[in-house]
């Protein structure tokens, strides 16, 4: 098709030029080739040369504005803003679409002749597809009286939904304008949308092709049409989110729309709210304080102050849309705010940028206070009293700024007598005169934002300004985006000022301020900071849309947010300006949307390798991009690395492409990673997950989850097996994928384990859904590892009677499997429990049992012990060494049992497992405190700690600090005491672990009634005595029986019979199990209690038993009280 010339000039705004474009026989093909020269010699201004040749450049061959007629549409009717061309590709978008329905058409059919209804329903046309073309839209379809158009496709704004409500409003302002000038009275009805569609589909043949838009927006909008009032324009909940900053909205409430399940929020627009920027029209919605511009703020402040001894500047600050260039602006307005300087506000327009001098009307009109109703003399009194202000002005001042504002001041002022030009210098004098006389009464400081959208003549009174302010006490504050050209040079009253990002540190402090002071996951919290690239804007979005979404749970300080984290969405608020941004450089954009399958970084020779014939040399592309900073490039271009710049420019790219179309791009991805060495398997998988290729997925990321376990990187490993674990269970009930399944679920608990801990709910669903498959296959493989892994989560939970139980039951599974390594494992476990069910002595068999079948397994390489070490999370030798040791110690053999469990934690340190290694440290600081040997303990636990935090082993971190708190307490530090337990509660909280809280419960409560505070202390002592009334963990009562008795002897009141009582009940248990250095323990305290009371004969009949019934620890810091305790006893029984 060819161009319709004066069609394309109209519809981009240069219809001034149509008639001597044809004069000058400018066809299609010449247009194309203007140059700037050209325009030139045709006498056209050299603001209105660039843009026009900004225009033809985005001309795509055969484009043409204008199709032909066709079925439902009129003969000579303009399409409005880019047309699709021909050959353009379906892609995903973020549109705005509006729908226009005429009122009445049927009655105007009956009425009207066909001819003059012809003509009427042009003219209602006409006056749509102007409006749509003035917002850069695209009328899509006529639909009989109705008509389709939509913003944001083939070229995306950043506004699109903004342009769509304005040409809406635009046409019904046309149509009411055309029955004021005596055209038939017509009335249209308008629904609007914004959603994801499928555009760009040709439909149709021959004349009648056009480009669908296809999904539920327009659909959407049709209904919404269909419930507005004549003159109204209802939009969707989608597009009243984007803009309500801007527009003034009446809510109709939910509204059941045909061929919608579900009631759909409707709100008709009222008209347009009254905003000095566009910042200060979406400031209500800003959540976050301005951070990390505190240098920059001191600049600006420093400049104000520099200006107010008569020095006026320019100071112009600069940045990419959202790096905060308003809101470093607001921030100094609000800093002078006391000062009360004289303030001009100009904000720039991308709908106004060659509307002459807009920024100045729209300030003096909102200056002024003018209301929509006034009459032209009310207008005129409210300007002569805001101008009267600064002083008398002229009646030929007076006679030009009405006339500026387009105010009739004939009759008071006279008519102007000026040729053109004079009457533009005479306004540019009467406007630099009032702003002198503005600035000669008090400082002024002159804001003028977005200046890349400056009209020409407003850019020109600038310059003008510059020259007139140099002894004046005026600051003109400007904003621009780093592509605006600016012609002020280098002045020296200039400062230029770019925003930069923001750092890590401060874009936390940003999400801080948008959640309220609220925290969010540190994870969440690092995909924030990697999508926003530290752009103010992106940060606070999509931190909004997150708090938005429901996937957060809020707590009383804190969101919370459940495995696994969610994929931040592009805000529906950046969507159109991200998209813009690559519709500006279409030639080349399907190299960006090839690249952004790679991922946000990418290699020249991956890209070349998957992009197909001819494009397979995508230098030129690449420049192009790299030119116009969508990506960053290092190294030579053949063996170049590129980057995105915004990750969520990456993202929109990717986005945009069909899902057939991203697919096909994975598959060659897959096959030309496969082809190259050392791929990482979760890249693999990834690109093999997207194309479909599900099998090979699998694989992949099993190999990835044990790749990851090796390293160790528990997250990530969880991360892989889990994207696993998902294709698996798409991939039917066979017995191959019911066997594959139950691998990647035993794999998943396994890396659960030291990341959450044994018995955390996702750990333990794990096991659960592995137990369900071996139930559903007797002779399923790793049956033990599911046995196994059922009898820890019980452990650790702290429900011992059960676990004894599945003990018990792993001991059967190994002699049927006759497996060394799993009798030792069954065996330990056995032991465990019945260590904690307050049966050492029968564990000391079944762990000497262990023992014995364990000399084999120490002959095993270390890779053989690593990787048993993987399967049961702990290498089993070195974990039976110290639970042992905890068997040993409670029977009196303290020498053995620290023997034994420095032995296991040497064994540790060779093997260099992760979770081995931090087991051991564990016990061996609690055998430490269980000794009172307090440096070795306080050193055993933070080493715990430290090691637990380098590998994020949250349950270890807990154990380690309870541990840590029991060694203070016993240091006589109750305050430090607290402070560490509490934070080890918590992390045992939050991997749901039980097992040895309660005797710590009975250690803080101690500690919490020394200091005083035994309300607190009172909750801990009751949590004490459930479990010594319905707990499992006998192993411990003793000590919380004894630890009982010290908190009450600590309380005011507490009766001495309780605390004797509480004493006798700790060493009865103890001898129940043998235990005789609990016994011991018990002695010591109910020793001193009777010394106190003077029952010192009873006092040493006891200690002397329980000392001699111990023949080991007699270099224990509880041997030498006991001793000293003894001797005084004698010393008191000598006297009497």
């Amino acid at each position: 098709m060819s161009l319709n010339i004066r069609t394309w000039l109209e519809a981009g705004g240069f219809g001034q030029y149509a008639d001597l474009f044809e004069a000058n026989e400018i066809d299609g093909e010449a247009l194309r080739a203007l140059t700037g020269e050209h325009l030139k010699e045709l006498g056209i201004p050299l603001s209105r040369r660039a843009k026009l040749l900004k225009a033809i450049a985005g001309l795509s061959p055969g484009s043409s504005p204008s199709p032909a007629a066709g079925p439902g549409r009129s003969p000579g009717v303009r399409t409005a803003g880019t047309a699709p061309d021909a050959t353009a590709t379906p892609e995903r978008r973020h549109l705005t679409v509006m729908f226009v329905d005429l009122v009445g058409s049927t009655a105007l059919s009956n009425r009207l002749d066909p001819e003059d209804l012809r003509n009427v329903i042009r003219k209602y046309q006409d006056a749509v597809v102007g409006a749509v073309t003035r917002y850069d839209g695209h009328v899509a379809q006529y639909l009989g009286d109705g008509m389709l158009a939509h913003f944001g496709f083939p070229l995306a704004h950043e506004d699109d939904a903004e342009r769509g409500v304005r040409a809406a409003l635009a046409t019904v302002g046309a149509l009411t304008a055309m029955g004021s000038l005596g055209v038939e009275n017509l009335s249209v009805r308008i629904g609007i949308a914004t959603g994801i569609v499928v555009a760009g589909d040709l439909l149709g043949e021959g004349a009648a092709r056009e480009h669908a838009v296809v999904g539920e927006t327009p659909n959407l909008a049709a209904r919404l049409q269909g419930i507005a009032a004549p003159g109204e324009v209802v939009v969707s909940a989608n597009t009243h989110h984007l803009v309500e900053h801007l527009f003034e909205f009446r809510d109709l409430g939910p509204q059941h729309l045909k061929g919608f399940a579900a009631p759909v929020s409707a709100y008709a627009i009222t008209g347009e709210r009254s905003s000095g920027s566009r910042f200060e029209a979406r400031r209500g919605e800003l959540l976050a304080a301005m951070v990390g511009r505190d240098n920059e703020l001191t600049l600006l402040i420093e400049n104000w102050r520099g200006v107010q001894s008569g020095q006026g500047r320019l100071t112009l600050i600069t940045g990419d849309a959202g790096i905060g260039k308003s809101r470093i602006i607001r921030a100094l307005q609000d800093a002078l705010a006391a000062e009360r300087p004289a303030r001009l506000d100009y904000q720039c327009s991308p709908y106004h940028s060659d509307s002459a001098l807009f920024p100045v009307i729209q300030h003096l009109a909102r200056a002024a206070r003018f209301e929509p109703a006034d009459t032209p003399d009310r207008r005129l009194d409210r300007l002569e009293a805001l101008l009267k202000e600064f002083g008398a002005r002229s009646v030929r001042d007076m006679a030009l700024i009405a006339a500026l504002l387009g105010i009739d001041g004939v009759q008071r002022y006279g008519p102007l007598t000026l040729t053109p030009q004079q009457q533009r210098l005479g306004t540019f004098e009467a406007l630099t005169g009032l702003l002198g006389d503005v600035a000669r009464i008090r400082p002024l400081l002159w804001t003028i934002e977005d200046v890349q959208w400056i009209d020409p003549t407003t850019l020109e009174l600038i310059d003008l300004c510059l020259e007139r302010i140099a002894n004046l006490p005026v600051l003109i504050l400007a904003s621009a985006r780093p592509d605006f050209h600016d012609a002020f040079g280098s002045r020296p009253n200039l400062t230029r000022l770019p925003l930069f990002r923001l750092g890590r540190t401060q874009i936390a402090a940003m999400v801080r301020g948008v959640t309220r002071g609220k925290a969010l996951p540190e994870e969440l919290l690092n995909e924030i900071a990697a999508k926003s690239d530290g752009v103010p804007l992106f940060i606070e979005e999509l931190t909004k849309t997150l708090l938005e979404s429901g996937v957060l749970h809020e707590t009383q300080d804190a969101f919370v947010v459940d495995d696994p984290l969610p994929n931040l969405a592009i805000p529906a608020s950046l969507h159109d300006s991200l998209m813009a941004r690559l519709d500006r450089l279409r030639p080349v954009k399907e190299v960006a949307q090839t690249a952004a399958c790679i991922g946000r970084e990418f290699s020249h020779r991956l890209l070349t390798a998957i992009m197909p014939p001819p494009d397979n040399a995508p230098d030129q592309a690449l420049a192009r991009l790299v030119e116009a900073e969508l990506i960053f490039s290092r190294g030579t271009p053949q063996e170049g690395q590129y980057a995105f710049k915004h990750a969520l420019v990456r993202d929109a790219a990717y986005e945009s492409l069909l899902k057939a179309k991203r697919q096909q791009i994975h598959e060659r991805l897959v096959n030309a990673l496969e082809a190259l060495p050392d791929t990482p398997p979760e890249i693999l998988a990834f690109h093999a997950m997207q194309a479909g290729l599900n099998e090979k997925a699998i694989a992949s990321w099993q190999k990835a989850g044990a790749q990851a376990i090796a390293r160790p990187a528990y997250k990530e490993a969880l991360a892989h097996l889990s994207q696993a674990l998902r294709l698996a269970e798409q991939m039917g009930e066979t017995r191959a994928w019911l066997e594959r399944r139950l691998l990647i679920l035993l794999a998943l608990g396994q890396a659960s384990i030291p990341l959450r801990g044994y018995s955390h709910s996702q750990t333990v669903a794990a096991f659960t859904r592995a137990q369900e498959l071996v139930g559903a296959m007797s002779d399923a493989p790793h049956r033990f590892s599911v046995f196994y892994a059922v009898w820890v989560a019980l452990y650790i939970r702290g429900e011992h009677d059960r676990a004894l139980e599945a003990a018990g039951s792993m001991v059967r599974e190994a002699e049927r499997d006759s497996s060394t390594s799993h009798m030792i494992t069954a065996l330990r476990s056995l032991a465990m429990s019945q260590v904690i069910t307050g049966a050492p002595a029968l564990a000391i068999q079944s762990f000497d049992r262990a023992l014995a079948l364990s000399g084999s397994l120490r002959q095993r390489s270390r890779e053989e012990r690593i990787a048993l070490a993987d399967r049961f999370s702990t290498e089993p030798d070195i974990a039976t060494g110290f639970h042992l040791g905890l068997a040993l110690w409670c029977l009196g053999r303290i020498d053995a049992a620290r023997s034994v469990v420095a032995e296991a934690l040497a064994s540790a340190r060779v093997l260099g497992h992760v979770h081995t290694l931090c087991h051991a440290l564990a016990y061996s600081s609690v055998i430490a405190a269980f000794n009172r040997s307090v440096d070795e303990a306080l050193a055993l636990s933070a080493e715990t700690i430290d090691f637990a935090s380098r590998h994020q082993l949250e349950m270890w971190k807990g154990y380690g600090s309870i541990i840590h708190a029991h060694a203070l307490s016993l240091n006589g530090d109750a305050e430090g005491s607290i402070r560490v337990m509490e934070d080890g509660f918590a992390w045992l909280a939050r991997t749901q672990t039980g097992h040895s809280v309660p005797v710590h419960y009975a250690v803080h409560a101690r500690a919490l009634a020394s200091l005083g505070r035994f309300d607190e202390a009172g909750r801990y002592a009751s949590m004490v005595r459930t479990e010594l009334t319905s707990g499992s963990e006998r192993y411990y009562w003793p000590e919380c029986q004894r630890l009982l008795g010290d908190y009450l002897r600590l309380c005011p009141g507490g009766e001495p019979a309780e605390v004797e009582s509480a004493y006798l009940s700790a060493l009865s248990l103890a001898r129940e199990q043998h235990a005789k250095t609990w016994e011991f323990y018990a002695a010591i305290s109910l020793a001193r209690l009777w010394a106190e009371q003077g029952k010192s004969g009873q006092a040493a009949d006891l200690l002397g038993t329980c000392c001699d019934g111990l023949t080991e620890g007699r270099s224990l810091p509880a041997w030498k009280e006991a001793e000293t305790l003894r001797e005084q006893l004698r010393s008191q029984g000598s006297s009497r």
